[in-house]
């Protein structure tokens, strides 16, 4: 089954794991913890995921992946350590 651009899991399973994703949205959104509970479930390192995102919540309409879930470094201590690389993008 299609819907939004992505597809439901058709097994009770898949369903329910839909549903638990769907309610912490709810849940975590105003304890501040939602971003952790993306990254725990995958959702910041697949594109696929990502469009899903996009759907239903619009501050990730500018979302980059491979970036835009890690801050850059401090330029300082970039300077500093030849050794350390600055974050993609930044």
């Amino acid at each position: 089954l299609n819907a939004h651009g992505f597809t439901i899991p058709s097994d009770e399973q898949g369903k329910m794991q839909l549903q638990i994703e769907y309610e912490r949205i709810w849940e975590l959104t105003g304890e501040s913890t939602r971003w952790l509970d993306l990254a725990r479930w995958g959702y910041l390192e697949n594109q696929d995921k990502i469009d899903i995102l996009r759907y239903t919540d619009p501050d990730f309409d500018n979302f980059i992946l491979g970036r835009n879930h890690v801050l850059p470094f401090p330029f300082v201590e970039v300077d500093n350590n030849p050794e350390l690389e600055q974050n993609f993008g930044y």
